[in-house]
């Protein structure tokens, strides 16, 4: 058997961590809107009990319903409070939307503002009918200022009409893997059937933010919009204080610190008095690129919570790259191929974010998907053919990041499948075929002294037949005839 064992690792890591009693999601919509906040009151209340030098270690206190952290690059989860909890995203909505229109409209594209775009509820950026405008701008309009009508007038750019959109956006989430999100307008104004978690919001910000332009406009503190046919220009602003306010501050782990954020990549704000205050932020800091998502906050601890978060994943994970792309994870034999053997390597890096302060081991280990029932994989195959799934585990087993296996080499059949012995790298085809040639000699040899023994046993009959008849016949007839029939008997045998 060929087996490449990739040995145990030693990291650290604290993954997926949930403050106590969030293990059951509740939906917003069963809570209802005067819930009292279970957590401490105090804007950003650090973890209690924590020293100095080690201020960090815990997990904040955040007065969110629900929140979550991730690391942007591996997708691992940091932490996560209630993150599965349905609830309105509000204007967080305008990531997906934003995301769809600049995959589907060019930066220079213009957009005639619809009738339906003009005076919808809630921020906007003033677009009149009739208005044309560059993409980009409405880009910018619908991120910094929040602006419905500009998300409005995306939409229907985009597709001709909101709800052909809100169906594009839905099936958007549906292809991340996504299943609490349901979406009903580009905009994020209140809606029964119009909701999110902190969970799917986190991914869908993941998926946005490797879009360069999408990075660009998010992280853009002010934009002059140009004049258009039928208005001066504009100046934009950020809503999102991260990029901008130090006016303010916050108490982040028991220090007050101002609200801007160094090395903040922005992302988006949201409000409305159903789902309170929200906020989708990142940072990227000494290599390090994380996604926090705060929903159904209060006032300014949108930002403490968001701080708070963003401080305990830089001081507390790190990023491991266990193997690198394009390092042989397994080889395989092809059996239709002759002696040639097919190596399957990375995909990609296979990394892992872990915790600095957990010495638990990790494990490194696949599986090849693409194996016939024998063991072996059968040729034709091709360079970048996905043959299978390499994975790191913690100690608990449970899965913290995964890569594509694939071929490296291409191989041709060199004889027709069906001659080909399905022969695996631990020789299971070799054995089938040794343990079928002894069963037939066994059977065989079973039948031989099967039939000698009746073959023995007709012949004892027939000799005890003959003697019995032999003695009837001595005890019957006088001596003299029984030798005068035997001599008979002789004289005619030998005339035959």
């Amino acid at each position: 058997m060929i087996l490449l064992v990739v040995a145990l690792l030693f990291a650290t890591v604290t993954f997926a961590h949930a403050e106590p009693g969030d293990a059951a999601a509740t939906d917003e919509y069963a809570e209802g809107e005067g819930e009292a906040a279970t957590d401490a009151a105090v804007t950003g209340a650090a973890a209690e009990g924590a020293g100095e030098t080690d201020k960090y270690a815990k997990p904040p206190k955040l007065t969110a319903k629900s929140a979550i952290l991730i690391d942007a690059k591996t997708g691992s989860v940091l932490y996560e409070k209630k993150a599965d909890a349905k609830h309105s995203p509000a204007s967080c909505t305008k990531i997906v939307t934003a995301l769809l229109a600049i995959e589907n409209l060019g930066p220079d594209a213009i957009v005639t503002v619809a009738p339906e775009a003009y005076g919808v509820e809630g921020s906007s950026v003033g677009l009149v009918p009739d208005e044309e405008i560059r993409a980009e701008d409405l880009f910018y309009a619908a991120l910094l200022e929040s602006g419905n009508d500009a998300a409005t007038a995306l939409a229907i750019g985009v597709d001709g009409s909101v709800e052909k959109f809100a169906d594009r956006m839905n099936e958007r989430v549906a292809q991340l893997g996504l299943s609490n999100s349901h979406f009903k307008n580009p905009h994020g104004l209140d809606d029964p059937e119009h909701y999110t978690t902190a969970r799917d919001l986190a991914f869908i910000a993941r998926d946005a933010m490797q879009n360069e332009n999408f990075r660009k406009y998010v992280s853009t503190y002010e934009y002059v919009m140009p004049k258009t046919n039928l208005q001066p220009k504009r100046i934009l602003h950020n809503s999102n204080r991260l990029l901008y306010e130090e006016g303010r501050v916050v108490n982040v782990y028991g220090e007050e610190v101002k609200i801007k954020y160094p090395d903040t990549t922005g992302i988006k704000t949201g409000y409305t008095s159903k789902s309170g205050n929200c906020l989708v932020s990142g940072v990227n800091r000494d290599g390090m690129e994380l996604i926090s998502v705060i929903l159904k906050s209060q006032g300014m601890d949108q930002y403490a919570d968001t701080m708070n978060l963003l401080e305990y994943g830089l001081h507390n994970f790190k990023e491991v790259t266990y193997m690198k792309k394009g390092e042989s994870m397994f080889e395989r034999p092809v059996p239709n191929a002759g002696e040639n053997h097919v190596n399957l390597v990375l995909a990609d890096d296979l990394m892992a974010t872990v915790n600095n302060h957990d010495s638990a081991a990790y494990q490194v280990d696949g599986e090849i998907t693409g194996e016939t029932t024998g063991g072996g994989l059968m040729a034709p195959i091709k360079a970048g053919d996905v043959l299978g799934t390499a994975w790191v585990k913690n100690a608990e087993g449970l899965t913290l990041s995964t890569v594509d296996i694939v071929a490296a080499n291409s191989i041709e059949p060199t004889i027709a499948a069906g001659d080909a012995e399905a022969v695996g790298d631990d020789g299971v085809g070799a054995l089938s075929l040794v343990l079928r040639v002894v069963g037939l000699v066994c059977l065989i040899a079973v039948l031989i002294v099967v039939l000698t023994v009746i073959k023995n046993a007709v012949k004892r009959r027939r000799r005890r037949r003959n003697r019995m008849y032999g003695a009837k016949l001595n005890n019957s007839v006088d001596p003299r005839e029984v030798r005068r029939i035997k001599n008979l008997n002789k004289t005619n045998r030998r005339r035959r």
